[in-house]
């Protein structure tokens, strides 16, 4: 197999300045930001991702423009009052496009890597074209009172042209900031324990515009993703000439983006000429008109829409530490710095709904789901006693399967982690990062389909049992373990599987219930596979050296030259029983704790040399 990327990419920016008085100052700043990525997957023939083999190859370009006009004016009203007012406009324009193909069954299995070595049949072209604009107008007022207490107001009016057509096409997002720098009091200015100290209180409301293209309902390709009859008859029309259908997908006309509104208090201190610093930050947010995808009746001809459907709560605590530990004058330095934060978050509201799929299987997902956390895992599960919570029993002594699916663990850790150390000697740096996740739970989809192969690690120990025991140790199936299996020569009774107890005496729990039970992740409940785990995992370690030579400088204006190595995800130290409960199934989206045979992540080496002139 060959899996090739090759991206190229600019980034440029241009700032111009106009000082048009001694109080008044015109900038406009340009930004672009363009790259191209090209990737090319072989699987020769033979392979077990595709036996007569496959091939892929496709083109992605991405381009970002961005442009502010500002203008800012500074007056100082007396000494103990000053003030910046800034006005501005933006523009922003992205475009995406993606085109390429995938084939597969090679003809010529000596022929290079190409498109046209493979069956017409079989080659499926796409291409992908995405295009977002943005205008805002935006002001910012900044007072600054006795030189220590600074108040900030914004606001920002915005349309893009991803809004709905049937909304309103400008929203405005407003947020204040007040802080006051109290050490800045007689009191405190002597002061040789505390050398700063502020607090600070904002409040805030920002937008998350939808992605394109939500607003119409569209005519795609009429292929056996769209034409099919459940698991069974599918039609493609490109077998027949090519066709288009209209999407399953319902356009929605009304969609607006999601406003998230916050308030948020802190407090900031450093002690001892700033060699120790530490920062607490409370906060309570509420997002409204979240955009999800919902399902809808079948009788309206559609599967789906998007529609801002879902209001959420979120509350939560940050707090970072840092201290030189060592600081020794024009010599070595250490200085660790460990954080510590958790959030806690409520789904309040989904339209009447009680939960809203986000992504995953059929019967297992990732879901919205009113008055527990987003992204709440829902599946199928055990039957338990109403008033007890406990299990219920068949008469072999073996869960039995509930009718009905619910919420079966929570993908939001408790609190999260952080230990930061960096050791520094002149040029030399050595920067450790660890970070922990306490608490979550993640669905091990990849063990429940192992179980039903029985090639799980837990699934090969064997058993022997006396002729007393195999008399009555009863099997899934109703049998007795000297029903089903044949006795040794000593009279014992051996078998692929173990002896355990549900919670009503002990069964056996063999092939049978593992391949044709309840004990795998098909045909079995999804909530057995839930694990409830930690991980504390070697973020990264860098290696730096900045070299400064003065006959360098002189000669070239070079400042220096920064050389540094940098090894990530280098080391994991979990419970989890799976490869990395980091992972998740559906990547970066609202689903999450979803794992079913994922990769790892990936670990990553990086050197760089930076010339600072």
């Amino acid at each position: 197999m060959r899996d090739q990327t090759r991206v190229q990419r600019l980034i440029g920016a241009l700032e111009l300045t106009y000082d048009a008085t001694n109080w008044l100052n015109i900038i406009n700043r340009t930004g672009v930001d363009t790259y191209t990525d090209r990737r090319s997957t072989v699987y020769p023939i033979g392979a077990g991702q595709s036996p007569t083999g496959q091939i892929g190859q496709s083109t992605i370009q991405e381009t970002q423009i961005n442009n502010d006009l500002i203008a800012r004016a500074t007056h100082d009203f007396s000494e103990s009052l000053g003030g910046t007012l800034l006005v501005g406009a933006n523009i922003n324009i992205r475009r995406g496009e993606q085109v390429g193909a995938n084939a597969t069954n090679f003809i010529n299995p000596f022929s290079p890597p190409q498109l046209d070595n493979t069956l017409a049949d079989s080659r499926q072209p796409f291409n992908l074209v995405l295009e977002q604009r943005t205008a805002a107008a935006y002001a910012q007022v900044d007072l600054a009172f006795f030189n220590q207490l600074y108040l900030t107001g914004t606001g920002r009016a915005e349309t893009a042209s991803t809004f709905g057509p049937e909304t309103s096409s400008t929203f405005f997002f407003p947020a204040g900031t007040l802080a006051w720098q109290f050490t800045k009091l007689a009191p405190f200015t002597e002061n040789k324990v505390l050398s700063f100290g502020k607090a600070r209180l904002a409040y805030g409301s920002v937008g998350v515009q939808p992605t394109p293209y939500l607003t119409r309902t569209y005519y795609v390709p009429g292929d056996a993703n769209i034409i099919a009859d459940g698991w069974g008859t599918t039609l493609d029309a490109a077998n027949y000439g090519g066709g288009f259908v209209r999407s399953n997908v319902q356009g929605n006309p009304e969609i607006k983006p999601e406003r998230k509104t916050e308030l948020e208090g802190g407090l900031d201190l450093r002690f001892w000429q700033d060699r120790i610093n530490f920062s607490i930050t409370g906060y309570t947010n509420r997002t409204k008109d979240a955009i999800l995808t919902v399902p809808v009746a079948a009788t309206t001809g559609f599967v789906s829409t998007s529609a801002n459907a879902a209001e959420i709560e979120n509350k939560g605590l940050e707090i970072s530490l840092g201290a030189d530990v060592i600081n020794q004058p024009d010599g070595f330095v250490w200085n660790i710095a460990p954080n510590y934060s958790l959030n806690r978050n409520e789904v309040t509201d989904l339209s009447g709904a009680e939960s809203i799929f986000l992504n995953g299987f059929t019967g297992t997902s990732s879901r919205a789901v009113r008055g527990y956390q987003m992204g709440a895992l829902w599946g199928s599960r055990w039957e338990r006693n109403s008033e007890t919570g406990s299990l219920v029993f068949d008469t072999n002594g073996f869960p039995i399967q509930a009718a009905t699916e619910g919420i079966i663990g929570d993908p939001n850790p408790r609190w999260r982690g952080g230990l930061g150390n960096t050791f520094s000697y002149k040029g030399l740096s050595l920067n450790v990062l660890f970070d922990h996740v306490d608490n979550l739970d993640v669905w091990n989809g990849t063990k429940g389909a192992l179980y039903s192969y029985g090639t799980a690690k837990d699934t090969e120990a064997e058993t022997t049992v006396s002729a007393a025991d195999a008399a009555t140790l009863r099997l899934w199936n109703s049998q007795t373990v000297a029903q089903r299996y044949q006795p040794n020569a000593d009279g014992t009774y051996t078998f692929r599987g173990s002896v355990t107890d549900f919670g009503a005496g002990p069964v056996v729990a063999d092939e049978q219930w593992y391949r044709n039970g309840l004990g795998n992740g098909f045909t079995g409940p999804a909530e057995q596979f839930i694990e409830n785990v930690s991980y504390t995992r070697l973020r990264e370690i860098t290696l730096a050296y900045s070299l400064k030579l003065p006959w360098l400088t002189e000669r070239a204006k070079l400042q220096s030259v920064d050389v540094s190595l940098t090894g990530r995800n280098l080391a994991l130290w979990t419970d989890y029983t799976g490869v990395d409960p980091e992972t998740n199934l559906t990547g970066v989206s609202n689903g999450r704790g979803l794992d079913y045979f994922n990769n790892p992540s990936t670990r990553s080496y990086i050197m760089s040399l930076n010339f600072n002139f």
